[in-house]
């Protein structure tokens, strides 16, 4: 993907937990983090479709990857519509939720089915599409729950967590395990516990929100992926201003290509490593005899 698979999960994590804390207390600013996440997803998908990113001297993507970021970004941002439809009330909730639901039988069933042909393929690139998968799975149900209080739905949003925290597992005894992994899956824990007293009555669900976007924010700051989350949220300002120098010179009459390299030389220059110039074998008597 253009990030980091797990800049992505975090982030439309980060958004969503704080839409839904919003969504507890019925405030129009739970719109602001779901509205923002609409902007970073589309300019993902800009950056992703013309390889932007060679601006600042990274890879191209493969296609693999170049498509898997665009799928994954236009799927959350089918459901931040539907979020926004039903919060603006554009449509009614119950239309809403057959939308929803038909849409993420679509999700469930696609990554169902390519996750087994990757897996025969002897391959791991699976996970990344179930964890995501679960990500949409969550908020859709959570949201279900505060929108139509419904006792049948107990122990169901659970589900997805726990299928996060085991291939999070998974993710890491393939690989070398660290302290801020270990403490990632202890945090990962700890929002099944949350998701089962929330279940069990326990707690209240504004409790529950609460302590499960501190979850997030504090699984953001362990996993040291903090700059780049903050690259994500300013992204639709660069690419804005992108497009807004693109279209200055082109009414200069300036080729695209032209003023496109122009940015990858500034960014070399900016970039670029300070040159110091020694004078190896040399001493101050050197510099006194005539020539």
């Amino acid at each position: 993907m253009l990030f980091d698979r797990f800049v992505f999960v975090l982030y439309i994590l980060f958004s969503y937990s704080w839409f839904l804390l919003g969504t507890v207390y019925d405030t129009p600013v739970r719109f602001v983090p779901i509205v923002g996440m609409c902007l970073s997803l589309m300019s993902i998908c800009a950056v992703t479709f013309f390889q932007l990113q060679r601006l600042v001297r990274r890879d191209w993507l493969s296609e693999s990857e170049r498509w898997t970021t665009l799928v994954w970004s236009v799927v959350h941002l089918v459901i931040c519509v539907l979020l926004l439809a039903d919060g603006f009330e554009w449509v009614n909730v119950l239309i809403i939720f057959v939308m929803a639901g038909l849409f993420i039988t679509v999700v469930i069933a696609t990554v169902a089915i390519c996750a087994c042909f990757v897996i025969i393929q002897d391959s791991t690139d699976w996970c990344a599409h179930v964890h995501l998968t679960c990500i949409c799975f969550w908020v859709l149900i959570q949201y279900m729950t505060l929108r139509l209080p419904i006792a049948d739905l107990q122990y169901v949003t659970t589900v997805p967590v726990v299928l996060m925290t085991l291939l999070r597992v998974v993710e890491h005894l393939e690989e070398k395990w660290s302290w801020p992994a270990v403490l990632e899956c202890v945090l990962f824990v700890v929002a099944i516990g949350l998701h089962v007293c929330l279940d069990t009555g326990l707690i209240a669900p504004p409790v529950f929100y609460w302590a499960t976007t501190a979850t997030v924010c504090i699984m953001i700051v362990l996993s040291h992926h903090l700059v780049e989350l903050l690259v994500v949220i300013v992204l639709p300002f660069a690419v804005v201003g992108l497009g807004c120098y693109v279209v200055l010179w082109r009414l200069r009459g300036i080729p695209t290509r032209n003023s496109l390299t122009d940015l990858m030389h500034l960014y070399d220059e900016m970039t670029a490593e300070e040159l110091v110039l020694t004078l190896d074998g040399s001493d101050d008597e050197d510099w006194e005899e005539r020539l």
